[in-house]
Order: C-alpha cells, then structure tokens, then sequence
C-alpha cells in the first residue's frame, strides 16, 4: 500500500479486532463466578465495583435477572452484599421516620418535627464520593481528582438526604434526556429523509443526462459511418461501429461516474453543513434543558442547608459532623455553566493540565474503563453518555472519556447494513450516511454530558499539502472541536486524534533499496495520536487555522500568510518536545553554493532513544517520483549528525530547482535499546517537519556523498545500539592530513564487526585492501590508509558474538572522511569510474583477458544489447579463485553502480550481475577480474545496454498479435 492508499474496511476491521484482543490478554488463572460458582476464563470476565468475579452472563440484576454492565450495574452500601442491581431494585438506605414526603421544604415541616429530622439525619452517613461509590470495576484515577485532575481530592461523607435528593434529579434528568433524544432523533430521521431524496434525485438526474448523452453519442456514430461506408452492414462497417460504440460506453461510464460522484459530495458537503446546524441546536436545548434540572437541584439544596445550619446554631447538631460538608459537589453531572464565555487563550497550558504527567500515567484507568465501554452496544446517546461519563466528577474526565470513545470507536470500520433507528448502530447511521462526521458526534455527546462545546471551522495543513502552498478557494477545509473545561477553551481534533499515518522503514529493506535503486510501498497504519486531545493553542496553529481568529485562542492571532509561513510540522515534532534551534520558515533557500541548514534540539531526556531519517525529493510533480539525479540518489546530498542534544540536516543541493526535504523520528522502545536484533526490525518512522527548498542560484558543481548505509552520520547511532562508544573520534567529519588513520572504539560486550571503506567511483571491492580491524580485549581498532586524497566514508557494521551467526549484521556507525595529503598516490586504474569509458574505447563484448582468466559468457555473449527491459541477469562461469568487479555508468556520465548487484552462486563458480535500470538510456557495464594475488584488475567483458521502455512494449505488443 502507497503512502497514499486507502485502507479497506476489511483492513480496518481487522486492525481493531488485534488491537482490542491485544488490551484485554491477560494470563490464565483459575476464578470462579460469584452467581454459579464455574470456572471464569479472562474473556468472559467480568467485575463488579466491589472487585466480585461474574461471567458476564451471569452479571445480572440479583432481583429481576437485567443484564448489566460495568457502568450501569450498582452494589448494596453494605459492605457484605457481594451482589450487583439494577437502578430500580439496588438497597436503599433506610432512613427511619423519613418517608419521601418528608423530603420537601422546610416550611412544609412543623418545627419539631424538623429538629427530630435533622437529629437523625445527623446519624446517617451515605456512602463517600470517590471511586468506590461509582460503580467502575477499575477505579478511575482522575474521577477524584479535582481541577484538571491534580491533587487528589478529600471524599465527604454526605448526609443520606443530600445523596437521595442527587439521585432522584440524576434520574429526572435521565428521563428528561430520554424524552428530548426521543423528540431530537424525529428531526433527525426527518432530515435523513430528505437527505436520501435529495440523493435520489441527483441519481435519478445524472443517469437521466447520461442515457441521453449515450443516444446523442449513437446517433452521431451512425451519421459519420453512414458517410465513411457505402455499405452499411458489411464487415468493416460492423466493426468499426462495434469499436466506436465501445469507446463511446467506456468514455460516457467514466463520466457517469465521475459526474454522480462530483454531485453527491457536492450534496453531501451541504448536508453535513444542514446536520451540523440541527446538531448545534440541539446541544443547545440540551444544555438549556440540564441547567433548569440544576436550577431545582440547587433549590432543593439551599433549602436544606438553610435547616442544616439552623439546627447547628440551635445546637441540636454538631457542626464537627457538617464540617466538610460541600452540597454543591452533588451538582456533578450536570451543565457547568448556563451561558459559555468568549473565546480567549486558556491561562494554563497542557502540560499544566497533566502535571507534568503522561497521558498514560494521568488517564491508565478512564482509557481502559472506556476500552470496556466501547464493547459494550446502546440504543440511545442517554445511555452511552451516561455509561461513559455517569459517575465522572470533573469536566477534564468526562471529554477525556467522549474524545476515547471516538479514537477507539472505529466508526469507518462498522458493517452498518440496513439500519434500524433504534439499534445500537441506529445511533451512529450519520456516519454512515455521511452527514454526521466526528466533530459533530463529539459535540453532540459533550452537550449531553453538561459540556459546552463548539465546532470550528478553517484550513489544515492535512494530506496533500506541501510547505510553500497557498491556500486558495475551498482547499483543503476542515473542521473541529473546542470544548470548555473549567471554564477555559480547550481545542480538540477527533478525525485526527483516531486517524494517524505512519510510514514504516524497515532498516533491511531500506539497505536493500538503496542498492537496488528499487522503493517498497510504504505501508498505513493507525493509531491513537494523544496531541489532538486539548491541544495548546501555540501548537494547533501550526497545523490548523480558523475562519474566526478568535478560535485561534492566541494573545495575538496570525493572518493567513503567517499561518502559511509556517513550518510544516506534525505532532510527533511536539510529542517529543522538540524545537527549532532558530525560527524557520516553510521555505527555505540555499545560499549560491546550494547550501542550506536545519537543527533541531532535543530534550536531553529522550536524545538518546530518537532515531531520525530524511528524504530529498524534487518538488515538481513531473519530477517527484526521480530519487536520484545522475545515479545518485538525492539523500546522498544530505549529511545529517547528532550532536548530544541536537540533530542537523545540512543539505547542498546538485543542481538549480525546488525540492522538499521530510524529516523523520521516532522513539526506540525502551525493551529494545541495547539489542542488536532491534536494529535489523522493522521500526515506524512519523513525519516530524517538512520544508520546501529552492535553490536559485549554484556557482560550482556539487557532489554526492560517499555510497554508504543511509542515514545518520558519526558514532552517537553506535552508542545508542550497540553501547560501542568512540575513544578516538566523536564527531561525524574527519579531516586527515596524512594518509593514514586510527580510529578506536570500546565496547562492553564481544562484537563481531565488518568495515567498509566507500569513496565516489571506486570499487568497494578495491578499498578491502585498504582496510584493517582487530580487536583487543573490549577495545576496537580500526585502520585505514587512503590510495589518493579526496573524500571517503567509513561504514561500520556490528553484531554481537552471542548471536547466531545467520542474523545479518546491523549498520553500527558512519564517518565522512576527507583526506588532503597522502604520502604515495596510487594508481586506482579501473577501479575508477571515470576510467571506465576510455577503457572501452567502443569495444563492446569478449576481451582478450577473458579467456586468459578462464571465464565464459553463459547468458549474453554479445556486447550490444538492445531493447532490454529493465531488470535481467547477466551470467558468467567463473573459476573460484577469480576475483570480478564491474562499473555501470547512464550516458553520459552518471554513475549508476547502485543498479547493479552482483553474487556469486554454485559455490563461486557462477558469477550474476543483476542489472536494474529505473530510466530510458544508454547503459555501459564494464566487468574486471583478476587472480588471487594478482594487483591489477584487466577488463574482460564489456556492455552496452539500451533500456527504452516503450520500444521494448510494442515489440511485446507486436508480437502478441501475430501470435
């Protein structure tokens, strides 16, 4: 799958079905159910408040047999009932004297009566309001927890009166609700019903305009053959008719299709905009609704605070007994506020929010108490929204609970079928119908939560964008969410907080395309992304602007040539506190050497454990599948280093023209660091920043980087992997004035090594010579002399002792290596390129040197070979003590050595050359051998390949016809 493929159902489907089993694997213990007393295995477990085990068929009301679940089921106040409820049948507390009459008001009341209520009110105690009071099989951290889920607040023991007045209005409000959602979902099945009509009449309206447009087609079809053919049922007249009436079906479908598509997102964009209306005004009426049910709470508890303290200033209680007493927290659950406030910069940041804290650490519990949810099926929003946020005690956990709701929720992913309304997918039929969308949902879930929440429209950086656009017309529109919490706007992202794309770089994979010149597709994956949940103004902005600048919540909004200006980030550059060392710009150009520079610093908390990548590529859409310019590929004019801290991308680019440069990260998981296994392993590598880069002016050529592994140059990547640390060299550059160099490493662990010495146009084959590594005690010593002056790169590759001996050694470390002086030159003859092509001097095919070495052509013998197609194989018997080496040069002078791969086979007496060109041209391999201990390698075999594509398809084509 392309980075810009579509995930199928199918696909979607699956991924979720892992993701959970993966949530809820547990080891196998023995358990038994608390109902029958069998055997409980993890899958059909299930826990009430009290920790009690239950099958989950057997998790059922122990009065009227409902079955429940762990958000809706209730437990006895006794502490010895092991058993779960229902609302309707769950142990009251018995307050003796005080039948439900006797819950009114004050004045309804004689006075002595009063003082005989208050006095054994006194001596009632409910239960606390903390978790164990609200019914979580787990108890949920950030439930107690009081502003933005800090410091842990202390549970009240509440007078029984004060908890049985909280839950008759919770239960009003639940019937309340009921009755609204009821009147909400006939608008809404009322709209979808003109929704679907309007839908029919665009199809009914296309397949009308396409029938007639077939006729026309037809007709003029036969008026121009009528005046071709004299005849008008001989053979070619039916032919030819057959043939333009199948050109006429094919091109009036393409647009059939097209044209209903254009029409119905078209309509469906309008429909969205009519159900985004509808949905606004119906969180408002909710919202209205909960504040009047508040309204008569909070009446309720004046009273009864007012007989509270007349009692205590009669001393016929105790006011130690009332002390903490704090009725307004029996308000949770409903609307926070009756009227929101203007939008304005939140006075806290995220990081405030959380304490410093992860997500994981401050939500572990409310994220797996929704997983459960999420399992479970409702029929109404009153129900998933009083499952999920019921028990709550604060704003933060209550959107916390919606936001995961809908990240796990995979809503693109449900077979919706035939629906019916009141079905548990009857909820979600917007989204299948396409008018609801995320942002809606979750504005219209907070509103029945007591939220206020609002929807937001503008312009993202989504996919598809590049640094340098500018956004014209109704590109690249979007929408989401701010909700208040606390009484501060909070911005929130849904679609993108569920909907993540990865792109995945397998470290193997990645070698081998580099020298096969070839790229895998690069795989989507998904996955929850925590950034988009109450994202910090400074840091939406980069990604999202709004129509309102108000919404930007900023001190001081930025226009929109600000906004795309920008650097084009993504959250991954933030989950992992990075910041540019100065103030970039999305486009950046190059100074007149083609040189441009980018850092990044880290925080010193997790430099270790990133690992970075980049990719060049040309910004011309003609241009921006070529990976290479002149058989180099584009990465090679990029030298990227770490330095403690801070990675840098110093990038001189080859020849004038735009180009982007992505930068990739993520981090090495914590089990993985240290093992060299992990370095072979496929690992996910997250855009991070992207920047545009024009190069306007170029004084002097520039040249590629040494062919070694990509990548990160210096030893900091072999000191994350390996713990091999430098002693010698500690920087990524070398600059030697002599002709030889030591490099020493020192390493806790016995490694097994090999050494590469690379240099532009020379065989790596040659170089071996030049080479040598030993090692003493934890010590590695590398030593290298150099041929000429010029610039090299030095590639390290490691692999612990300890294991097998099959596993491929991974890439420990890189260095550039530039030479100045060298005590004797020597003469590298044909190991250099640009030898090649005057060695051949237009002698194409057999040497003479070739007989002499005792090798035989067994595939091509002739020298000129012509409409090849772009991968084959060149074979040779070769004897075991011949050694070969091989240049491949594009005409006219682009080194394409990379495209070729040779191995020997049949225990070495069988020499391939595996050739792979990726454009149109004139290829030239020259292929060299030499005997064992002989110096000089002699040119025995020469090639010149034409590679033209669409010459090579219609000989294939030609062929087939005659056939």
């Amino acid at each position: 799958m392309s980075s810009n493929g579509v995930v199928t159902d199918n696909d979607s489907a699956e991924r979720g079905a892992k993701a959970l089993a993966a949530l809820f694997s547990q080891n196998v213990t023995v358990m038994k159910c608390h109902r029958c007393k069998k055997t409980v295995y993890p899958k059909e477990k299930i826990t009430s408040s009290k920790d009690v085990i239950f099958h989950k068929g057997c998790f059922t009301c122990s009065v009227c047999g409902t079955s429940l679940t762990t958000a809706n089921h209730k437990t006895s106040v006794d502490r010895k009932d092991p058993e779960v409820y229902c609302v309707a049948h769950v142990p009251k507390l018995q307050v003796k004297s005080l039948d439900l009459n006797a819950r009114g008001i004050l004045s309804a009341v004689e006075q002595s009566k009063l003082r005989e209520r208050l006095a054994k009110i006194a001596t009632l105690k409910g239960p606390s309001i903390g978790p164990d009071a609200q019914f979580i099989s787990h108890p949920v951290s950030v439930q107690g927890l009081n502003r933005y889920g800090g410091k842990a607040e202390e549970t009240h023991m509440y007078p029984a009166l004060l908890l049985h007045k909280r839950d008759e209005l919770q239960e009003k409000l639940r019937h309340a609700q009921e009755e609204l959602e009821l009147r909400q979902r006939e608008e809404e099945q009322a709209l979808l019903t003109k929704f679907q009509q309007e839908r029919e009449v665009v199809e009914s309206t296309v397949k009308e305009e396409t029938e007639n447009e077939w006729e026309n087609r037809l007709q003029n079809i036969t008026q121009r053959l009528e005046k071709q053919y004299k005849k008008k049922n001989g053979k070619d007249y039916e032919q030819e008719k057959e043939r333009l009436e199948d050109e006429a079906r094919k091109d009036i479908e393409n647009k059939h299709t097209q044209k209903l598509r254009n029409r119905t997102l078209k309509v469906i964009a309008q429909q969205q905009e009519e159900t985004s209306q509808l949905v606004d005004k119906q969180s408002s009426e909710m919202l209205e609704m909960m504040q009047e049910k508040k309204k008569d709470l909070e009446a309720d508890l004046e009273e009864i605070q007012k007989e509270i303290n007349e009692a205590i200033e009669n001393d016929e209680l105790d006011p130690d007994d009332f002390e903490d007493l704090q009725p307004e927290e029996i308000l949770t659950g409903f609307a926070s506020l009756a009227e929101a406030p203007l939008p304005a910069p939140p006075k806290t940041s995220k990081n405030d929010i959380y304490h410093n804290l992860t997500a994981s650490q401050v939500f572990s519990d409310l994220d797996d108490y929704v997983v459960n949810i999420a399992e479970t099926e409702q029929t109404t929003f009153t129900d998933l929204v009083q499952d999920l946020t019921g028990d709550l005690m604060s704003d933060l956990a209550k959107a916390r609970a919606i936001f995961r709701w809908i990240t796990i929720k995979d809503l693109n992913a449900l077979q919706f079928n035939e629906i019916i309304k009141d079905t548990p997918l009857g909820l979600l039929r917007g989204i299948k119908f396409g008018t609801e969308t995320y942002h809606t949902l979750f504005k219209r879930l907070c509103s029945y939560s007591g939220l206020h929440c609002v929807e937001i429209k503008g312009r993202s950086k989504s996919v598809g964008y590049e640094p340098g656009m500018k956004f014209e017309g109704e590109m690249f529109r979007n929408t989401w969410n701010a909700v208040l919490i606390d009484g501060e706007w909070r911005l929130v992202q849904c679609n993108w907080g569920a909907r993540h794309l990865v792109l995945n770089k397998d470290k193997a994979v990645m070698e081998m395309e580099r020298t096969l010149g070839t790229k895998k597709k690069d795989k989507i994956r998904y996955q929850y992304d925590e950034h988009y949940f109450l994202c910090d103004p400074l840091e939406f902005i980069q990604e999202f602007f709004p129509d309102d600048p108000k919404w930007q919540l900023l001190e001081h909004p930025l226009t929109l040539s600000e906004f795309e200006e920008l650097p084009f980030v993504r959250s991954v550059f933030f989950h992992f506190g990075m910041m540019f060392k100065e103030p970039y710009s999305a486009v950046l150009r190059t100074d007149d050497m083609g040189g441009a520079e980018i850092r990044i610093k880290v925080p010193d908390e997790v430099a270790r454990d990133i690992v970075f990548h980049y990719q060049l590529r040309f910004a011309p859409k003609e241009l921006r599948h070529e990976t290479e310019y002149k058989g180099a590929k584009l990465d090679r004019f990029v030298f990227q280093s770490m330095l403690v801290d801070e990675v840098i991308y110093s990038v001189h680019l080859p020849v004038r023209g735009d180009f982007f440069l992505e930068i990739f990260a993520n981090k090495i998981d914590d089990g993985s660091s240290g093992d060299s296994s992990s370095s072979t392993m496929p690992f996910r590598l997250k855009c991070a920043c992207k920047f545009k880069i024009i190069c306007s002016e170029l004084k002097h050529k520039m040249h590629a980087l040494p062919n070694c592994a990509s990548g990160e140059w210096g030893p900091a990547k072999a000191i994350r992997h390996f713990r091999l640390f430098p002693l010698s060299h500690e920087t990524a550059v070398i600059n030697a004035d002599s002709s030889e160099v030591e490099l020493k490493f020192t390493t806790r662990r016995a490694l097994h090594f090999l050494v590469k010495l690379r240099m532009n146009g020379v065989d790596d084959h040659f170089l071996d010579q030049f080479v040598k590594a030993a090692t003493s005690n934890e010590d590695l010593i590398i030593g290298l002399t150099f041929p000429q002056p010029g610039q090299y790169g030095l590639d390290l590759y490691a692999r612990p002792d300890t294991d097998s001996v099959d596993l491929t050694l991974a890439h420990a470390c890189k260095y550039l290596i530039n030479v100045t002086k060298v005590k004797k030159r020597i003469d590298l003859g044909a190991a250099k390129m640009e030898n090649a092509s005057q060695m051949v001097n237009n002698k194409y095919g057999m040497m003479s040197a070739c007989s002499k070495l005792g090798i035989k052509p067994l595939t091509h013998k002739e020298g000129k070979l012509k409409q090849m197609p772009a991968v084959f194989d060149i074979e040779f018997a070769v004897p075991v003590f011949v050694s070969l080496s091989y240049h491949f040069i594009r005409e006219p002078d682009e080194e394409y050595r990379d495209h070729v791969i040779m191995v020997r086979e049949n225990d070495g007496l069988v020499a391939k050359f595996k050739v792979n060109m990726n454009k149109p041209g004139n290829y030239l391999l020259t292929i060299y051998g030499r005997k064992d201990g002989e110096e000089k390698m002699a040119n025995i075999y020469n090639y010149l390949i034409v590679h033209d594509p669409e010459m090579t398809l219609s000989r294939k084509k030609k062929s087939k016809e005659s056939k």
